[in-house]
């Protein structure tokens, strides 16, 4: 999602909790998910099959996204995207799978099982 696509009436919070999309290069362990202030990692790939990490979920603040930078900046992943998101809706379960790095795609690679 862009500046652009943000739905009408959705207001972009910096001062408390907001949902966040984080994509990174390379596969990051399910198990730092602690390290990574609890963020759900899925695997995929994107449509010229390179492997990246999608990292999402509730994060406290601002101080809560940075320590998940620099947490993924101390593993030496390549950071490809970060977005703030809507909160998920019964709706959003039935989208098309996305390519993680082009947006909405629906021929895009499903993630890969753990």
């Amino acid at each position: 999602m862009t500046v652009n696509e943000t739905p009408p009436g959705h207001r972009f919070a910096f001062d408390g909790p907001a949902t966040y999309r984080i994509v990174v290069n390379g596969m990051v362990a399910r198990d730092l998910a602690d390290r990574l202030e609890g963020l759900e990692i899925e695997h995929t790939l994107t449509h010229d099959g390179a492997d990246v990490s999608v990292l999402s979920g509730v994060l406290a603040d601002q101080t809560a996204l940075t320590s998940v930078l620099v947490s993924l900046n101390d593993l030496q992943m390549v950071l490809l995207s970060v977005e703030q998101v809507p909160p998920a809706g019964p709706a959003d379960s039935e989208r098309a799978p996305i390519d993680p790095l082009a947006g909405s795609s629906p021929g895009a690679s499903p993630p890969e099982a753990a």
